[in-house]
């Protein structure tokens, strides 16, 4: 009998079946009480030491086990589907998962482990790689529970043994550059591993690698807690403190290894078994009507082959992208999604295309991966392939990369997600923007109809299917849609912030999350960690975004939150004296971090209000002090103007200009009443006067 359920916890949690891929669950709780299940499948386990073992804070035995009995009917209603008795195995005393109804990663690369000849055959060598090829790892990263910790070490211990069998191995046979690889493999994944690290770089050393060596220390270093005080003994830093000196960061740049080769290479059938399943959320899809034409429509057209879909991460590309996806196999086109979070090479982007496509890895040395990607994806009539997270390979030959594969694959589109464009030729692309918000006239009619108010507004929508995850009965009525309404209107419709804030309603009222959120970024966070690292809170996405600017761009975004609302090209270039300020805002744009209006006779930007708070957060008090004034005397300058344009024939015009301005204007003038010495009262005047 095939297992209906595949979980996967290595390097992540999430459980697979048919089309339906699950990363959410009721509790941390409840996912974590799977997880163990699966773990122990084919075990009944008493309801007495599952419930003290999951909730032992309960005030009492009764409400752990009424708990237990909550998380039980949760994940029948997830994973089973109309198949009770089909995945747990329930009875009053006991719970458990059928041994055949499941099976998981761990097992897995436990099974190839224990079948791993203990010699140092070549056989046993390449059965001990293909084990290692299985671990993805940590175990269930995010979980703290105690067997969870447990399990960690023991799965920690088991790969760390194996990875440096290999790597004696390699040394001793004189394939230094596997040694290398295996080594590296271990560090990627436990960077706290001191030991690894240390062997790794005096391996480098030895083997005269210096700037692989200065690049694998600056990686390790941005793992530890205090980047000055260095865990690795003095003798080695000695050996480090010339090569860090030849190589700074800017300068080391560590080379891909190969794994050695495999010695065989199996078939590649030309078509996949089955498609692989895409990513699926739970939570029903809302809004993005016209994108998602716009991406049916592309797909369909034999000329355009990438489209972009260009906006700040947390604004729901990567859901946009996979919804499409499923949309356009129901048209019978072949869609598969492939995740480049992690990806930073040509190599890379191959490996994540080859693993999707259900192409062994084996079946070739990476660079030659192209050839039996091109052979399955040009046998199928027609194919999308979603590159989630491109802009990470931006400046790489993945670019070139992508264009040969469209070249040799004619019926091949690209659907891609990403903070920029690729600059590719042929590229479309599609700006994901913020959902839109109600207005107050919205507001007023939508009083009378909450449902159909909620309907109307993708925004809500979202929000409200979020907070029911929490609490089920909630909904929009006449007692909340105002609070519910300012909500969205003060996260300006960005889906991950309503997402972050709605999360928050099972410990805080309407209220207190409005209240919250007009002072500080803290309450749009949340500690679920089956979501990726960026998009933990509002902050952490826009983190991982504002990291991929090079220094210069971030500068001169943290500069530019002393504007208000929207400003020119030409007041950016007085208040912060940029003479590359027009290169820096079509950069920005470009990234998302920015967006642009062009009228007729002018274009003007504009600053998300979260994104505004982010960036001035890193500036100093004397940065911001000094920006603000810059601001304040300018728009004084501004509106001192004003009398020269009083009745005359550019009078509309003027106040046109001004009514552009009116936020800066405001800024302007409550930063002149802050104090009574001269620069402020000067600028007062000026306003006061001019305007």
């Amino acid at each position: 009998m095939t297992a209906s359920l595949r979980v996967e916890m290595l390097g992540g949690f999430q459980v697979v079946g048919g089309s339906a891929r699950i990363t959410r669950f009721r509790t941390r709780q409840t996912a974590s009480l799977f997880a163990y299940l699966a773990l122990n499948r084919g075990k009944a386990i008493a309801r007495e030491i599952l419930a003290e073992m999951f909730w032992p804070d309960a005030p009492d035995h009764e409400k752990a086990r009424a708990s237990l009995s909550v998380a039980i009917s949760s994940l029948r209603g997830q994973l089973e589907k109309g198949q009770v008795g089909k995945i747990l195995q329930v009875d009053a005393r006991a719970l458990g998962v059928f041994a055949e109804a499941v099976v998981s990663d761990v097992e897995e690369f436990e099974r190839a482990l224990a079948h791993v000849p203990p010699d140092d055959s070549p056989e046993a060598i390449r059965a001990l790689e293909d084990a290692l090829s299985l671990f993805r790892g940590t175990f269930l990263p995010g979980f703290y529970d105690d067997w969870v910790m447990s399990e960690q070490v023991r799965l920690r211990d088991r790969f760390i043994a194996s990875v440096r069998r290999l790597g004696v191995y390699f040394e001793g046979d004189g394939n230094v550059d596997a040694a290398i690889y295996w080594r590296r493999q271990e560090v990627a994944h436990f960077p706290d591993d001191h030991d690894a690290l240390a062997y790794l770089l005096r391996l480098l050393i030895e083997e005269a690698r210096l700037q692989e060596a200065a690049a694998a220390f600056y990686t390790a270093q941005s793992h530890w807690p205090n980047k000055k005080k260095t865990p690795l003994s003095g003798d080695l830093l000695k050996q480090l403190e010339p090569i860090l000196k030849d190589y700074p960061p800017q300068l080391a740049r560590p080379r891909n290894v190969a794994p050695p080769p495999k010695l065989s290479t199996p078939a590649v059938s030309a078509v996949p078994a089955h498609l692989p399943a895409l990513p699926r959320e739970l939570a029903r899809f809302v809004g993005r009507g016209r994108e998602l034409e716009v991406i049916r429509k592309f797909a369909q057209n034999p000329e355009n082959r990438i489209l972009t879909l260009i906006g700040l991460g947390g604004m729901g590309k990567t859901r946009l992208a996979v919804e499409a996806g499923h949309q356009l196999r129901q048209e019978g086109i072949s869609t598969y999604f492939v995740g480049l979070q992690n990806a930073r090479s040509e190599r890379d982007l191959l490996r994540e295309i080859a693993l999707s496509l259900q192409i062994p890895l084996s079946a070739g040395a990476d660079h030659e991966l192209l050839e039996p990607i091109v052979y399955v994806l040009g046998a199928q009539e027609r194919a999308v392939l979603i590159l989630d997270n491109l802009e990470q390979l931006i400046g790489t030959s993945a670019g070139d990369c992508l264009v040969r594969l469209l070249n040799r694959v004619p019926e091949l589109h690209c659907l891609v997600t990403s903070q920029r464009r690729l600059s590719l030729s042929g590229e479309r692309f599609l700006r994901i923007e913020p959902l839109a918000v109600p207005t107050e006239e919205a507001l007023t009619l939508g009083r009378k109809d909450p449902e159909a108010f909620e309907a109307a507004w993708p925004c809500l929508a979202l929000f409200v299917d979020r907070a029911r995850e929490s609490m089920p009965d909630f909904h929009l009525h006449p007692g909340n849609i105002d609070h519910v309404t300012r909500i969205v209107v003060r996260l300006e419709g960005m889906p991950l912030a309503l997402l972050l804030a709605a999360a928050r309603i099972q410990v805080m009222s309407l209220l207190e999350i409005l209240e919250g959120l007009s002072h500080t970024f803290s309450l749009a966070s949340t500690r679920r960690q089956t979501s990726p690292e960026r998009h933990r809170s509002l902050e952490a996405s826009i983190s991982w975004s504002y990291a991929l600017l090079r220094p210069e761009l971030q500068r001169f975004f943290c500069q530019l939150t002393s504007f208000r609302g929207s400003f020119g090209s030409g007041d950016v270039a007085v208040v912060l004296k940029e003479a590359l300020a027009m290169d820096y805002l079509s950069e920005l744009c470009d990234s998302s971090f920015l967006t642009a209006t062009v009228g007729e006779r002018y274009v003007r930007f504009e600053i998300l209000e979260p994104l505004r708070l982010f960036g001035g957060e890193r500036l100093t008090g004397e940065e911001r002090a000094a920006l603000h004034r810059q601001h304040a005397q300018h728009f004084a300058t501004v509106a001192a103007q004003s009398p020269d344009y009083w009745r005359t024939d550019r009078e509309s015009e003027w106040l046109e200009r001004l009514k552009r301005d009116l936020e800066n204007l405001r800024a302007a003038m409550e930063w002149s009443l802050e104090s009574d010495d001269d620069a402020h009262v000067g600028v007062a005047c000026q306003l006061g006067v001019g305007l």
